[in-house]
């Protein structure tokens, strides 16, 4: 009986222990879903280690486990900036960025779990209002597609300097090479700024990527070779990209309205250029019919002297090849005896010609 007590306790006793295990484990393992990276505690103390999605063991009741989004996340901002001229402008856009999976628990550790507002919101607003007051209403109207281009990389390059300080702080001490990015606007050119073919001489946006270094040609003289440029920093970044996208850019009202009256002006001017072109097309229609009617006449008279012309030749040569005919002719229109009985003008001597004599 008490080896049997003592059998029953132990089997119960195996089951429990396999229980506990089977709890442990279960306790034990850390999912991290796709699209996510973890970082976690240990008795309140962060880890140096950032986890990729799939399976992770931890220790139970003293770990903490975390998720940050690693997917590409977008920003809509709506704000209002001041131009090189001090006037407003309103700008829509969006901002897109993606964090490094490696590197999520120095976000938190140097910026906590809502870095964007914290930090990552005032730098690169810092940043674009910057660019922006560097720029003018015509530049905005005209190289939306420049603009968007530097400003992406302008704020990139901030925001990697910045992670890049705070994470030194924090005590990184790895270093990397950081592109680096500024701009000119020193080319001018005349650029369209509407339909109605409205041209203003506007400075044309250049990113600038890279640095002029001077190197030996071979022939003891020296060269300028332009090479991509970088700075060598310590710290890292935390993004993989960051990109701005302009979705909508409002001018002041007063500038609107002044847009919209020289584009009245300029319609008008438009309206009366185009009657003008007309009354000139018409007038030089009307020449040209003119012209045609009068070279038509022309040659109606031309074709009929000419055809008077060829009557009387061949007259002629119907005339010379019978004389007698021409008399009879004469005789028709021109009387042989005028003013007496006597004739004055004799046909027969006039063309020459002899009366047939009787045989």
């Amino acid at each position: 009986m008490i080896a049997s007590i003592l059998f029953s306790l132990g089997v119960w006793l195996f089951i429990g222990l396999g229980v506990f295990v089977l709890c442990v484990a279960i306790l034990s393992i850390w999912i991290v879903p796709t699209g996510y990276a973890g970082y976690k505690t240990v008795l309140g103390k962060l880890t140096n280690a950032s986890y990729a999605d799939g399976l992770h063991l931890v220790i139970p009741y003293i770990t903490d486990t975390f998720l940050m989004d690693i997917r590409v996340i977008t920003k809509s901002e709506v704000d209002t900036k001041k131009v090189l001229t001090r006037n407003n402008i309103t700008v829509e856009y969006t901002i897109t960025y993606q964090l490094n999976p490696k590197l999520v628990h120095l976000v938190y550790k140097t910026m906590g779990t809502n870095y964007y507002d914290s930090h990552i919101h005032k730098w690169l607003d810092a940043n674009f209002d910057t660019f922006v007051s560097k720029l003018t209403y015509p530049q905005l109207q005209t190289q939306k597609g420049k603009i968007e281009e530097i400003a992406s990389k302008l704020i990139a390059q901030e925001i990697e300097r910045k992670c890049s300080e705070i994470s030194a702080q924090a005590g990184i001490t790895s270093s990397h090479e950081m592109n680096c990015y500024s701009f000119k606007s020193d080319d001018i050119t005349a650029i369209k700024l509407d339909e109605n073919g409205s041209t203003e001489e506007v400075p044309l946006l250049e990113l600038i990527d890279y640095t002029s270094v001077y190197e030996d040609d071979g022939n003891g003289a020296l060269r300028e070779v332009q090479i991509p440029w970088k700075e060598h920093v310590v710290g890292e970044n935390y993004f993989l990209s960051f990109d701005l996208k302009i979705n909508k850019v409002i001018f002041e009202s007063a500038y609107e309205e002044a847009r919209a009256k020289v584009a009245v002006a300029k319609a008008a001017v438009a309206e009366a250029e185009q009657k003008k072109q007309e009354a000139i097309v018409t007038a030089e229609g009307q020449r040209e019919i003119l012209r045609i009617k009068a070279e038509g006449e022309a040659e109606a008279i031309k074709l009929t002297e000419g055809a008077k012309n060829e009557k009387i030749e061949e007259l002629a040569k119907i005339y010379n090849l019978n004389p007698i005919l021409v008399k009879k002719v004469l005789a028709e229109h021109f009387p042989t005896v005028f003013g007496g009985a006597q004739p004055m003008i004799n046909l027969d001597q006039m063309v020459n010609i002899h009366p047939i004599q009787n045989q």
